[in-house]
């Protein structure tokens, strides 16, 4: 019973079988007749993808060791290059390393990175780039697009190859560094002006290594040592130091200071041209005003003044008609008393009135301060113009009336080394004829050393029996007769100018002696 049952089962089922393959055949027959064409062309096209993609992948795969383009790594095009190659490159650049070096002055040096073991000490940045970065970026690096990175370029150095180079830098010497000066005061035309500071050249060593080591740590290849104001030894003091301008100007006045004292005869002025020589300078060679010095010197400006000034005397200064000025002191007896005068200066107070103008700044003119200003005249002392001048050292009178010359001659005077004639301004006291001249008294007490008559006796000191006679018994006057035979102190005349004097002299005239 089950063959059987297999048996329908089996031929009925070859029955269909054959009817079933023939619709399958017309319904494949069907379906390849009814397949569109964009089906087919996008089969097609995703083969293609698949091709396209297997191959970008293929050629993402060849950047597993190289850079793709586009990628620039501390400014190395590291497209298509290895890790290697790309540090071999940077290792070249670092160790060709120079650092330019510019001075005050323009001057250059060059010190390379041999000259103190510089040298390239990788830091795997480059090999950690390449390791990870977008292989499947590579299309958009050869379409042009840049990926810009920045490694360490890890670097050593000797210091002490480095110091010892930098030590041995021209510019570094002693001998070629010129120290920089302070502004200073300068005398100028009798003013002081401001000369300003200087910069020089010398060095801080200190801070040109460290701007040095800075421009190696950071790659620079030049340092502009001119341009860093601390990498030099700087004044202390500057033009515009207000100090500085302070006393130049406080100098300045004190120089403007112009003083003039109007003497007897001229003036004299006390200007820049003597004050510049009162103000002090300490140990640096600086000015400055010392109150004790400008005493000092003012006092000694007074004194020679003073010097220059001062005439205290007791005589009168006479025009003699031979002899020019002389002058004439004090007679003995009744001939004139000449009192001290003169001219002199207290330079006590003159000394503190100067001292307080030039530090007030004053300018003034005036005369000096005087403790003595009295100067004797012959007109002071009744001398005009009518008078008796007798020069004794020329042996000769002359009279004067009213400014004209009315008489003179050759006279003889009293012995200078026994019986000298007496010097001095007198007046003549009376005039008398005939009176008999008496010598001095003998041994015997009563007898006198002669008994002369004068015609004409013109006294003009009488204490002491001087005056002006006729003297008949000399033939001779002037010369030199009174050093050997002189008179006994009295004026010998020629009789006919005794007569004139007697004729015309009045008790009173001025008989003026000197000589």
């Amino acid at each position: 019973m089950d063959i059987a049952l297999r048996d329908r089962a089996g031929s009925s089922g070859h029955k269909r079988s054959r009817s079933s393959g023939r619709n399958r055949r017309t319904a494949a027959k069907r379906a390849r007749v009814s397949v569109p064409l964009y089906v087919k062309l996008l089969i097609l096209l995703g083969l293609l993808l698949a091709c396209l993609g297997t191959a970008f992948l293929v050629v993402a795969g060849t950047y597993k060791d190289r850079f793709i383009e586009g990628t620039i790594i501390n400014g190395i095009n590291a497209g298509g290059k290895t890790a290697a190659e790309v540090e071999s490159e940077i290792r070249e650049r670092v160790e060709n390393f120079s650092l330019t070096l510019t001075f005050r002055g323009g001057r250059q040096e060059t010190v390379t990175g041999d000259e103190f073991g510089y040298a390239y000490a990788p830091s795997g940045g480059v090999q950690d780039l390449v390791d990870h970065q977008n292989r499947l970026g590579w299309l958009s690096g050869k379409m042009g697009e840049v990926h810009t990175f920045t490694v360490s370029e890890a670097t050593t150095y000797s210091p002490e190859m480095l110091d010892a180079r930098i030590s041995s830098l021209p510019e570094l010497q002693i001998g070629s560094q010129m120290a920089p000066t302070n502004a200073y005061l300068q005398i100028e035309n009798n003013s002081f002006a401001i000369v300003g500071e200087t910069q020089g050249s010398m060095l801080r060593y200190d801070v040109v290594l460290s701007s040095i080591e800075e421009a190696i740590a950071g790659g620079t290849q030049s340092v502009d040592i001119s341009a860093n104001v601390n990498a030099y030894e700087q004044p202390i003091v500057y033009a515009d130091n207000p100090n500085l301008i302070a006393m130049r100007d406080e100098l300045n006045t004190f120089l403007q200071t112009s003083i003039t004292h109007t003497l007897k005869n001229g003036t004299k002025t006390l200007d820049a041209s003597t004050l510049i020589g009162w103000i002090s300078r300490d140990e640096n060679g600086g000015y400055y005003l010392d109150d004790a010095v400008i005493r000092s010197n003012v006092n000694a400006y007074v004194a020679g003044l003073a010097a220059e000034v001062d005439s205290v005397k007791n005589t009168v200064s006479f025009q003699s008609t031979l002899s020019g000025v002389v002058e004439i002191g004090s007679a003995q007896g009744n001939g004139a008393q000449i009192t001290t005068n003169g001219v002199q200066i207290d330079q006590a107070a003159e000394a503190e009135q100067l001292y307080n103008e030039i530090m007030g700044h004053t300018s003034t003119e005036r005369p000096p301060i005087y403790s003595l200003d009295a100067s004797l005249t012959p007109a002071d002392l009744g001398i005009g113009n009518t008078y008796v001048e007798l020069d004794l050292s020329k042996q000769h009178l002359f009279y004067y009336n009213n400014g004209q010359l009315a008489a003179e001659s050759e006279i003889v005077t009293g012995s200078e080394n026994s019986t000298p004639t007496p010097r001095g301004i007198y007046y003549l006291q009376n005039k008398e004829t005939y009176v008999t001249m008496l010598g001095p008294l003998l041994q015997d007490g009563t007898t006198r050393s002669y008994y002369t008559l004068v015609k004409y006796w013109l006294p003009y000191d009488i204490d002491n029996g001087i005056g002006m006679h006729d003297a008949t018994w000399r033939t001779t006057f002037g010369g030199d007769i009174y050093l050997e035979n002189g008179s006994h102190g009295c004026v010998n005349l020629p009789e006919a100018v005794a007569a004139v004097l007697f004729e015309q002299l009045s008790v009173g005239t001025p008989v003026v002696v000197f000589g």
